[in-house]
């Protein structure tokens, strides 16, 4: 028995199709992929990508000593990662709390954690 390559699967991000010869997967460009592993592998490398290119924007924005500041807080191990704005906004809804709906991550934090100072739990 002799391996002849095609037809074959090919992979993409949401869909996957069978390609006849070379000339089909050449047309195919960009973007896919020999199996749904390697797809994974590449999105999670976009990913990873992605993350960096935020970490860099956040920090282009920040100044030294608030740059310092969060590469101290995440080298921290009692460091937890923030909770996301959907949960803060629960948990002041909870505690009875009202703030400005265009309130952010940080001042929402401490909105909490200044109630929780308050009320000494």
């Amino acid at each position: 028995m002799s391996y002849e390559e095609f037809p074959k699967w090919k992979y993409s991000k949401g869909q996957s199709i069978v390609v006849d010869d070379a000339e089909a997967e050449e047309a195919l460009g960009e973007g896919w992929f020999d199996s749904p592993a390697e797809l994974l592998a590449h999105l999670r490398e976009l990913a990873r990508q992605i993350d960096n290119e935020r970490l860099s924007r956040r920090a282009l924005d920040m100044d030294d000593k608030a740059l310092d500041d969060q590469i101290a807080k995440l080298q921290d191990p009692d460091y937890k990662e923030p909770a996301n704005i959907d949960d803060l906004r629960r948990i002041a809804e909870e505690r009875g709390l009202t703030y400005h709906h265009k309130l952010g991550i940080e001042k929402l934090e401490a909105l909490i954690k200044a109630d929780i100072e308050e009320k000494g739990e």
